[in-house]
């Protein structure tokens, strides 16, 4: 059971999908950044039913376990809110 989105760039919001089924995660990629203060997850994932399905991951319940790598980069990531955009983008500091 998973929730992934895309963003509507129109709308200016993210339109979920729900995958209602248990299914393999085959690949996670993204970013922990700083967001007002706090550590933000911000997570692509691709499910596999037969078909790949992917996006922004909203939501997802792991069972039995999940094996996740996360490596650590030198540059010190932050969100800023993109008015232009109305996501939060990263920023970085030189």
């Amino acid at each position: 059971m998973a929730t992934v989105a895309w963003f509507d760039w129109e709308a200016h919001q993210f339109r979920e999908i729900a995958v209602a089924e248990q299914v393999e995660l085959l690949a996670l990629s993204g970013d922990v950044a700083e967001q007002d203060g706090t550590a933000a997850v911000h997570a692509h994932a691709g499910t596999r039913d037969g078909t790949t399905r992917g996006g922004h991951l909203i939501a997802g319940h792991v069972r039995p376990t999940l094996e996740l790598i996360v490596n650590e980069v030198s540059a010190h990531l932050r969100r800023r809110y993109d008015p232009d955009s109305g996501l939060a983008l990263i920023a970085l500091q030189t």
